[in-house]
């Protein structure tokens, strides 16, 4: 693959869309990002920069189960139960 279809590739990843005919084990294969993982940002003079998404921010993403406001919880204490993502409870307990 020459750099421009990887450029294509980034440009169609970098609007959050999945490009077309491509997995996404195939777009790690060839080292490119998922959608999701790199941001565009458009400077005051045009210019477009596509620009990876820093590690810390993927991984403060919320949980997909989680509620968006802590104000309203999901279980009494205002945390979802450690077992139900799979992991110890700070106590110990699961």
């Amino acid at each position: 693959m020459d750099l421009q279809q990887r450029w294509e590739l980034v440009e169609i990843i970098s609007q959050g869309r999945m490009p077309e005919g491509y997995t996404a084990s195939e777009l790690r294969d060839m080292g490119l990002p998922l959608p999701g993982e790199v941001e565009r940002e458009t400077q005051p003079d045009g210019t477009v920069l596509i620009k990876q998404v820093a590690p810390s921010k993927l991984a403060a993403a919320p949980f997909v189960c989680d509620t968006p406001d802590p104000a309203k919880p999901l279980m009494r204490g205002g945390m979802l139960n450690a077992a139900n993502r799979g992991m110890k409870s700070e106590r110990g307990r699961d």
